[in-house]
Formats: C-alpha cells, structure tokens, sequence
C-alpha cells in the first residue's frame, strides 16, 4: 500500500481506485469504438446508373447497410433534396430525362450514387377501326332528261373513318 498522509482514510483510497480504473477503462473503450466505426456500405435496391421508367408510373429507389452500421440518407432529384429517409418513390408526371442522385454519410466517410432515368414519351397504339355494313340493295339514281331510272345493287359499304365507301 502507498504511503499517504493518515488524513485520506480506507474508503477514500477505495474512491480513488474505483476512479482510476474507471477512467483507464473507457479510454480503451473509447479507442475501441473509433476504430469499429466505418464508412457507409450501402446496398442499393436499384443497381446501375441508367434506369428507364413510364410517365405515370412509381419507381422505387431504396438503401440498405451491408454491414448493420448506420448512417445518414438524402435523395436528389436534378440537384432538390426530395428525401431524407432510406427510400424515395419517384413518379415522373412528364416524359425526359432526371438525375436521382443518392448519398449516404457517417462521422468516417460517404458513399454516393447517380442514376440517370429516361422516361420516353408515351406511345398508344392506333387502331384503325373499319365497320362492315352489309346493305341488301343499294339505289342509285340515275338522271337524264328528267327521266329517273333506280338500280337496285346487292353490295357491301364499308364506313371508316374517312367517310362511306361502295365496295364494287
């Protein structure tokens, strides 16, 4: 035992260890948890930097530890932070082209990723619509000299979108 003036007393020596093996404790706790920490291993839902997506339709881009370390988000949309969570849902309201821009970040580094999504112009198909009318007999007047003459037809007319047609 250290010798020590008789004024400090057995407890008050007890108090004093107790503090300095404290203190050496969570320095090496402390050391410990700086080196554990690293920088963000993010996995991503979406992989690849070109996506192509609908007008109309959602998209969802979403990030996930590899490693079970935390760290923060933020989504980018043609340089506007849109989300500060692990996931963003884009719907393009008009066909283009964006830049979604993801980084992730801790006390030890970052991580960042870029997709850049093509949203063609919609295309609906066109359909030509021809209805076949089926006409038994068809008059067709004939003038000449105020003389009415009716030629009775068995043909088929056709109505499309450009008016009436008398199939021969």
């Amino acid at each position: 035992m250290l010798f020590l003036p008789t004024i400090i007393t057995n407890q008050q020596m007890k108090n004093i260890y107790l503090i300095i093996v404290l203190l050496f404790a969570s320095s090496f706790y402390a050391c410990k948890k700086d080196a554990e920490l690293s920088s963000p291993e993010v996995k991503l839902a979406i992989e690849g930097e070109l996506v192509t997506g609908k007008v109309n339709e959602v998209m969802a881009f979403s990030a996930s530890t590899k490693n079970g370390k935390g760290f923060s988000h933020e989504w980018k949309l043609d340089d506007k932070v849109v989300s500060n969570s692990y996931g963003y849902n884009f719907t393009p309201l008009l066909a283009g082209s964006y830049v979604l821009a993801y980084n992730a970040w801790n006390d030890a580094g970052s991580f960042t990723h870029k997709y850049t999504i093509t949203v063609p112009v919609p295309v609906k198909g066109a359909t030509r619509r021809v209805v076949n009318l089926s006409v038994p007999y068809l008059i067709i007047s004939l003038h000449q000299d105020n003389l009415s003459t009716k030629v009775w037809v068995n043909r088929k007319v056709r109505k499309n979108l450009s008016g009436i047609q008398i199939v021969w």
